[in-house]
Formats: C-alpha cells, sequence, structure tokens
C-alpha cells in the first residue's frame, strides 16, 4: 500500500457530514478499503450499489486476486414482507424447516439487491461483478434474522482494519445503498486508534458487536451466510465460473448481449403479465401458440414484400 494512502487516511476528519459536500464512498470508503485488509461492516440495507460509489481504481484492486487485497464482511438486514414475517415467526417458535425457510429469503434479498441499482449498470455487469467478488471470497454477505420478526436489524457499524496495524470505526445512520452513500444527507462520527486509548476502547467494543453479530452469537438475532449454491440459482451457471470469466476477461458480442437483455425484459413482461414463469407453465398449448406466432410472421413476411412492390 503506498504512502499515498496512508497520508490520506491519517488526515481524515473525525466526522463526515454530506452536507459539506463530503463524499462517503470517495473519500471516505475508497481509500480506507484500498489500505485495509479487513474491512467489517454492519448494516441496515445493503445494494450493489455500494460497488457503483467507489472509485474505479477501488473497484479495479478488489477484483484483484493477488494477496493482501481487501477483505468485506457484510452483516445486513433482511427485508420481510408482512407474510414473511408471519412465516418466520411459525418457524422460529417450531423450528421445522427453518433453515430451507431462511435460505429462500435469501436468495429473494439477493436477487432485490442485484436489481435495485443504478440504471447506468447493466443488470448483468452488476452481476458479474457481485458474482465475481463473492465467488473469489472477496465480499463475504451474511443476513440478520431477528427473533422477533416484527422487528428490524439496523446497526450501523464500520471498521477498517489497515495493513500497517491501525484502525478506524466510524457510525452513522447511512446504509450501503447509493442513497446512504452519494444522495442522502448524513453524517458520520469516526474513531481512530492512533489517537488515543479511549478511541481504542469504543472501537474493541465496536469488534465485538461485530464478532458477536457475524458468529451468530446475539440474543436477538439469527445469522446466516450467502452460499455459492444460493447465488447460484440466480446466475444459472457457477459463480466460479463467472469468476473464471470474469478473471480471463474473454470478450461479448454485443449483439448476443443485447438480444439476451431482449429476452430478459421480454421474460419478466410474460411473468408479469401471465404469474408464472414459462418452465413452470403446464396449461399452455405450446404447440398451437407456436404455430399461431409463426403464421403472424408469415402475414408480416407478406405484408413488409407487398410495401417493397
Amino acid at each position: 500500500m503506498s504512502e499515498n494512502y496512508k497520508r490520506i487516511i491519517r488526515e481524515l476528519p473525525t466526522t463526515f457530514d454530506t452536507e459539506d459536500d463530503q463524499k462517503i464512498g470517495k473519500e471516505l470508503n475508497s481509500p480506507c478499503i484500498q489500505g485495509s485488509y479487513l474491512y467489517q461492516r454492519l448494516t441496515g440495507d445493503l445494494t450493489s450499489n455500494f460497488l457503483k460509489i467507489l472509485t474505479e481504481d477501488c473497484v479495479k484492486d478488489l477484483l484483484k486476486t493477488e494477496e493482501g487485497i481487501c477483505r468485506i464482511e457484510f452483516v445486513t438486514h433482511m427485508t420481510l414482507e408482512e407474510v414473511d414475517k408471519n412465516t418466520l415467526e411459525t418457524y422460529l417458535k417450531n423450528r421445522s424447516n427453518l433453515e430451507e425457510y431462511l435460505e429462500s429469503l435469501m436468495t429473494r434479498s439477493v436477487e432485490k439487491y442485484l436489481t435495485d441499482a443504478n440504471p447506468e449498470i447493466d443488470r448483468q455487469s452488476r452481476l458479474d461483478i457481485f458474482a465475481t467478488l463473492v465467488a473469489k471470497k472477496t465480499i463475504i454477505i451474511k443476513f440478520a434474522f431477528p427473533k422477533k420478526p416484527r422487528s428490524i436489524f439496523h446497526k450501523k457499524t464500520g471498521i477498517f482494519h489497515f495493513d500497517w496495524g491501525d484502525k478506524i470505526s466510524f457510525i452513522g445512520g447511512h446504509n450501503d445503498t447509493i442513497g446512504g452513500l452519494e444522495n442522502n444527507i448524513e453524517e458520520l462520527e469516526l474513531r481512530k486508534s492512533w489517537i488515543g486509548e479511549n478511541d481504542i476502547n469504543i472501537i474493541t467494543k465496536r469488534e465485538k458487536t461485530f464478532y458477536n453479530a457475524w458468529n451468530n452469537k446475539s440474543l436477538n438475532f439469527i445469522t446466516r451466510p450467502l452460499s455459492l449454491k444460493n447465488l447460484d440459482r440466480l446466475t444459472n451457471k457457477s459463480v466460479l465460473a463467472i469468476a473464471s470469466d470474469f478473471k480471463n476477461n474473454k470478450p461479448k458480442d454485443k449483439i448476443v448481449e443485447d438480444l439476451k437483455r431482449e429476452f430478459d425484459i421480454r421474460s419478466c413482461v410474460g411473468i408479469d403479465k401471465y404469474k408464472t414463469t414459462l418452465q413452470d407453465n403446464k396449461h399452455d398449448d405450446f404447440l398451437q401458440h407456436l404455430k399461431e406466432e409463426l403464421m403472424d410472421a408469415a402475414l408480416y413476411i407478406q405484408k413488409l414484400q407487398s410495401n417493397d412492390k
């Protein structure tokens, strides 16, 4: 790590206030991640946008494979609908099929993270980067399920462990979303291990809080990891294969990628219209549908040929 990053980190203010035009993502997270071997984060919400607000150099560093690259450990809230709260409450009482149900909730939540992101980055790009970093264990995500489903996990703490032995801990109200890191009016308080014993004690206390959350030792919520198998269900291919593709920087055919995006859009429209996927639709006469579509195609060809004459 260059002395330049160390100097930037040492000169960080003790408070970050976005009203003073201070950028949490680019001015705090990016240099601190690049100078750290470990970043531990408790957050109420997380989307793949947290990568978008980092500097380009920071994201490139995360995608490197050499030793010493920062590992990011997230414990985040699981957004539950009302029906989920009722179901989870039942499972927590009798423990029957609890793990299977938690796994299904995590799959749905990850899908939300991938589709809730900034429209400037297409879904597949976010999925590639996200899956790559998870497959490489650069990013590890665990979900917190409150034992009282009517409550939510809302802690907002972060700890950076730097290569040269120092630590910074922060506490504030922001989440790891485009709003929390870039658009909202937020304020953070920083504690630095080199300042003195009081800051060291506060950082140590926050480390213990994170340790209890990460290792499922809290009395108030259950913590479960996001598995590669879970993510694999979203990508329809091994995340390790995605990581390999990304690493090898294989070229992509724009025409193929454009068509794939159109298929994705058409699939979403169909699911919204018919309330089922094509795979799960067991009722329609698809041969008849195909015949009608081909007849329509023949009519369209006839019309275009007539226009040319």
